[in-house]
């Protein structure tokens, strides 16, 4: 869909800058306010806390050491299979997140 937008001269203006901040254009910037805007409020929320929290400043190694955090107290079972991770200008690729060391055999 395509959507013309009149604004004045001030808004223009305040919206370059914005979209500049971003290393974006002007009319990418404003695809992103509108897709965010158009987002269910639950997920509006999560972004919130998310942000309030302080894990929008996380790294990905960060991020991955506290899933690895969470899933140490799982069941082996649950903690199997790649985590996928885009890299910048590369398509998401299979990545482990933690090493499994080899299950015991079973006594008795």
């Amino acid at each position: 869909m395509t959507l013309t937008i009149n604004l004045p001269d001030e808004q223009i203006l305040a919206l370059a800058a914005k979209a500049r901040v971003q290393g974006l254009s002007a009319e990418e910037y404003a695809r992103q306010v509108l897709q965010h805007d158009l987002v269910p409020e639950w997920l509006q929320k999560s972004w919130q806390s998310s942000n309030q929290a302080g894990l929008d400043r996380l790294s990905v190694d960060e991020i991955e050491a506290e899933i690895a955090a969470a899933l140490s107290g799982m069941p082996s079972s649950c903690q199997s299979g790649p985590i996928l991770t885009p890299l910048a200008g590369e398509a998401a690729r299979p990545r482990p997140l933690i090493s499994a060391a080899p299950k015991p055999p079973p006594s008795g």
